[in-house]
């Protein structure tokens, strides 16, 4: 039997004299005005300066100096956690500089990339032979991030947190004439420039300004560049520190045995960021900073707590969620949760309703594949005898023998791909029928090529113009060994059929509220290049709930970023008119709308919200307001988790992994939560999973951390692209299939978004 969680925050309390008082000097600031950046360089390690609105707050560091300022006033630092944050990270910078052994970076998170030997992770992965041929310019080294937060309590109190991260990041340090010099190719390579900043504590900046198009006398001639740079002197100039990029110098430099270096920085750069890695050197730098004493201001100084762990009395009250209850029956009797276990158990929730039991395929291939890929599909009908897989599609989700036809590709170019869907289109509309789903062929390559080019975005563009839904798999799919086959089938098996329409299960809802709408959205980014034209788009995804189930809304959707607002008022007043008809509300009831959001929600969207409930005659419903946030400093770990093997190697992958459905409340509005387990680590170089952060916007009327969280959790086991659990809830991760998978057909010639107005949008085209 396992030991119970022993859960360890990388973080430490900050605690200063409730009494403390800071004289803090004030001056008035306008936009554009210069004098802030002015006197942050006159006053550098003297004072703190700050821009808080439309004023400058200046906070004298040392006794040898006066407060500066129009006027002063004595501020009590338990009343104003964010300046307690300002002056820890102030002190830190100071206590960095003046030890040395390192370069900071950043200001927040205060960056400090270390200089010991053994923080560069570059010597341990090359060979002994060829460690000396390659300089100290060249380097991946560890960075360490040091972030203080505030977290509201419910008693109204407040906790300071110091987080102690860790990272790694290439350094290639030497100029571009020298790189030149040493073989380095540099044509169609981005290159940056030095900029030192205002504040000299902190080491060089660099700006990235172009591409090398060209290189005559000394000088680069760039292509994508940065608006007002052209060109730039090969001797000012570094190569941008990319993975690939070190890879290159470290060839040029010791000759093809360098060749793989990146992965094996990866693996390298993996040891480091796994659970016992980022616990000793948490703990190592809690030490160091402890034995220097973080000095603030004069007579005052704040103290770091061990730490934060489940043992100490002051942790948050904690609790690891079970997996929720999937339903795969309208009557709810059929119950798993487990859902591979719960399909071939049951069945599909709409197995008596779907329509396409014997549905029509169209299988895309490359014709010199065409027999391999034959036996893979019918291995995807039929299964695999004996093992997990064993029912396959059919069996699995009660259909009958699809009617089949296979259109090849003359060769593995996006022209050839497109004339086999063509052709596919044609022969349905000759034989009067349409085609339920494609499946297609294709090679993991093809990712890294333009959308214009890419076989798999271009047969996505003519399906969907179409209104057929495409399911593809790849080359090294097919290529697998029987057990990791497996997996690959019973996740294929599962997206077609959600593609088809059907629908494997449904979630079953906590019966708190009459009736709740959660909203999800999540932004795309999408460019051809690092200075053309950008594009952002953000995806909408509507969950309700309904006799005591959550189903997902029909309607899919993404539009650009600045459309999003409307957008998202558009499909709230659309799904709750929808909703309304089929579950009969009226203004009496109890209706909750939950938005989970990429981003904070401005105050306008709130209001404009809470308007359009008004105008929808449901004044009296909750909102809760809730941003998933995946880049934070905080890591959680499990020190009883020995972590589990890896059948390809000898070590072991989740070390120190926190239990999936750990809930931890940070305060009144921010919680944390692990959808990652030690089981959702692939291999050991992952490291160790991040939480997500939920922070619940302080204008909401519902504010339960423990349901919302709850909740969360149940969405990440619903997910139709996998049978594992996600490391994320659907409302957020179909929004972002949504957006980007739009997002990127953009670039596809032919494609309009009017293609995404008919049935497709009726089913799961984007899992």
């Amino acid at each position: 039997m396992s030991n119970p969680p022993h859960l360890v925050l990388n973080a430490s309390t900050v605690t200063v004299d409730p009494d403390a008082t800071v004289e803090v000097g004030f001056m008035n600031y306008e936009d554009g005005d210069d004098r802030l950046s002015r006197i942050r360089r006159e006053v550098r390690g003297t004072h703190l300066v700050l821009r808080g609105g439309s004023e400058i707050r200046i906070v004298r560091l040392i006794d040898a100096v006066e407060t500066i300022g129009d006027r002063t006033e004595e501020v009590r630092l338990a009343d104003d956690p964010g300046l307690l944050c300002a002056l820890v990270r102030e002190r830190l910078i100071a206590m960095f500089s003046e030890v040395g052994n390192g370069e900071i970076r950043s200001h927040r998170p205060v960056a400090l990339v270390s200089g010991r030997p053994d923080d560069n992770l570059l010597p341990k992965v090359l060979r002994d032979r060829e460690r000396g041929r390659v300089p100290p310019w060249l380097a991946r080294r560890v960075k360490y991030e040091f972030d203080p937060r505030y977290f509201d309590q419910v008693d109204d109190g407040v906790t300071v947190m110091l987080s102690f991260g860790t990272r790694t990041g290439n350094h290639i340090e030497a100029t571009c004439d020298e790189l030149l010099a040493a073989g380095v190719r540099l044509h169609g390579r981005y290159v940056e420039v030095a900029d030192s900043g205002d504040d000299q504590r902190l080491g060089q900046r660099r700006t990235l300004v172009g591409r090398v198009a060209d290189i005559k006398d000394g000088i680069i001639h760039l292509g994508d560049p940065r608006p007002g740079w052209s060109e730039v002197a090969l001797a000012d100039a570094y190569l941008e520190p990319r993975a690939e990029n070190l890879e290159a110098c470290v060839v040029a430099l010791v000759g093809r045995d360098g060749g793989n270096t990146a992965e094996r920085l990866r693996e390298a750069s993996g040891f480091v960021t796994q659970g016992p890695s980022r616990l000793h050197r948490a703990q190592r730098f809690l030490s160091f900073i402890r034995q220097r004493g973080l000095h603030l201001a004069p007579g005052v100084t704040a103290s770091l707590g061990d730490l934060v762990a489940s043992r100490q009395p002051e942790f948050p009250e904690w609790e690891a969620f079970s997996p929720p209850t999937l339903i795969f029956h309208p009557s709810a009797t059929r119950t798993s949760t487990v859902s591979y276990k719960g399909i071939d158990e049951h069945g599909p929730y709409d197995q008596a309703v779907f329509p396409h039991k014997r549905p029509r395929i169209a299988i895309i291939c490359q014709a010199h594949r065409q027999g391999d890929t034959e036996k893979f599909v019918e291995s995807f009908f039929e299964g695999l005898p004996g093992n997990v897989y064993g029912k396959g599609f059919l069996r699995r989700f009660a259909l009958q023998r699809p009617q089949v036809e296979v259109f090849c590709t003359r060769d593995r170019s996006a022209g050839a791909y497109e004339a086999a869907c063509r052709a596919a289109i044609e022969h349905a509309t000759d034989s009067g029928s349409r085609w339920d789903l494609a499946l297609v062929q294709i090679e993991d390559e093809f990712k890294l090529l333009p959308p214009a080019e890419n076989p798999y975005l271009v047969t996505k563009s003519v399906l969907f113009r179409h209104q057929v839904p495409a399911q593809e798999f790849t080359l090294r799919t097919m290529g697998l060994d029987r057990n990791q086959l497996t997996y690959a089938l019973n996740n294929l098996s599962l997206a077609s059929y959600a593609k088809l329409g059907g629908t494997p299960w449904v979630l079953e809802a906590d019966r708190t509220v009459a009736h709740e709408l959660v909203i999800g959205l999540r932004s795309y980014k999408h460019q051809q290049s690092r200075f053309g034209s950008k594009g952002r788009y953000v995806g909408l995804t509507t969950v309700f709930k309904g006799d005591g189930q959550y189903l997902l809304e029909g309607r899919t959707r993404a539009v650009p970023f600045e459309d999003y607002s409307a957008e998202m008022l558009e499909t709230l007043r659309k799904a709750v008119a929808a909703v309304r008809e089929q579950q009969n509300w009226d203004g009496r009831e109890n209706v909750r709308l939950v938005f989970h959001a990429f981003k904070p929600m401005r105050t306008a969207e709130i209001d404009a919200v809470r308007a359009l409930m008004e105008e929808a005659g449901l004044p009296n419903a909750e909102f809760a307001f809730v941003r998933m946030v995946e880049d934070h400093p905080f890591a959680l770990m499990d020190t009883n988790q020995p972590g589990m093997k890896v059948w390809s190697s000898r070590g072991k992958k989740g070390v120190y992994a926190p239990p999936r459905g750990v809930f931890i409340p940070m305060g009144v509005n921010d919680a944390l939560l692990a959808l990652k387990g030690p089981r959702s680590v692939k291999q050991e170089s992952d490291g160790l999973p991040r939480p997500l952060l939920m922070r619940v916007h302080p204008a909401s009327t519902f504010t339960d951390l423990r349901y919302l969280a709850r909740q969360a959790y149940n969405f990440s086991c619903h997910s139709w692209r996998t049978f594992g659990p996600a490391g994320m809830p659907i409302t957020v991760d179909y929004s972002g299939w949504i957006a980007e998978m739009l997002g990127q057909l953009q670039a596809v010639p032919g494609w309009s978004d009017d293609s995404m107005l008919g049935r497709i949008s009726m089913t799961r085209w984007f899992l």
